[in-house]
């Protein structure tokens, strides 16, 4: 790192003479040097800080070494981020801060991208170092149940398979009629030639006993029909007084219909007697006009 603080320094002593050289030539000239001059002074800085990521492997042998790399780069990450800090700090102070904090912060991310880069690496190493592992262990597994199971099988005693059961062969069947005996002969009929005929049992030829279930008792529902008849009693008498009360109301409403139909006939008629009595009808002249 003292190296390239030093050529910083080495860059900056050069542009300091490159502005003392332009402004004998002008003074527009020696003002864009050493503004130049401010500029690489503390740009160098920012763009030769120390490449935090050229030390670290890129490869690995073990989880382990992954491991120790993947906690190496998040402590320069957070040394990185300090640095930045302090630099986009000192960029505020000068006349050009844009373009000194531009510089400094592509410097930052550069740096910052390739650290990342590694620890992706390193973590994709143990990720797949594990993967490994598990796999490697349900193979185990499978080929141990699989050893166990033909131990168990090999061990267990083979029982002899039992023979299958052989058909026996029906007996053919007698015929049941005699041999007739010698058309002509005495003593043969087309029914004694026949044999004995088959008889079915005596009880096979008798119906089953035919069997009835008694029907079930019906359940007692006298308490009910006694509730129901005090109930439509009661509904009766309510109806009777409802109707004694409201039959006086319904008179006089017949009453008042009544009276009101009177008095309109009356009025009709009072009408009709006082309109006057229609007259000859007045024919116009001919010839005459109003």
């Amino acid at each position: 790192m003292s190296s390239e603080i030093a050529a910083g320094q080495a860059s900056a002593a050069h542009a300091v003479n490159l502005s003392t050289s332009v402004q004998v030539r002008g003074g527009s000239r020696a003002l864009r040097a050493r503004i130049v001059c401010a500029v690489l002074a503390l740009g160098g800085s920012v763009l030769l800080a120390p490449a935090f990521a050229q030390d670290l492997p890129t490869t690995w042998n073990s989880v382990p070494e992954a491991k120790a790399t993947s906690e190496a780069v998040t402590a320069r990450i957070s040394e990185l981020d300090a640095r930045y800090d302090a630099d986009e700090a000192a960029c505020m102070k000068t006349f050009f801060a844009n373009a000194c904090a531009n510089r400094a912060r592509e410097a930052y991310m550069k740096q910052k991208a390739d650290l990342q880069r590694i620890k992706q690496g390193a973590e994709l190493y143990q990720r797949v170092d594990a993967d490994n592992q598990r796999r490697a262990r349900v193979a185990a597994n499978l080929a141990e149940a699989k050893e166990d199971l033909a131990r168990r099988q090999s061990a267990a005693p083979t029982e002899p398979k039992a023979p299958k059961p052989q058909k026996t062969p029906t007996p053919p069947s007698k015929p049941s009629a005699t041999p007739s005996a010698p058309v002509g002969e005495p003593g043969s009929s087309p029914l004694t030639d026949l044999g004995p005929m088959p008889t079915l049992p005596t009880e096979s030829r008798q119906p089953a006993p035919l069997v009835r279930t008694p029907p079930a008792p019906k359940p007692d529902d006298s308490a009910q029909r006694a509730a129901n008849r005090e109930t439509f009693e009661r509904k009766t008498e309510e109806a009777r007084r409802y109707a004694e009360q409201h039959e006086p109301r319904a008179a006089k409403a017949a009453a008042d219909r009544e009276r009101r139909r009177a008095a309109r006939e009356a009025e009709a008629k009072r009408l009709e007697g006082n309109a006057p009595p229609a007259g000859p009808a007045v024919v116009a002249p001919a010839g005459s006009t109003r």
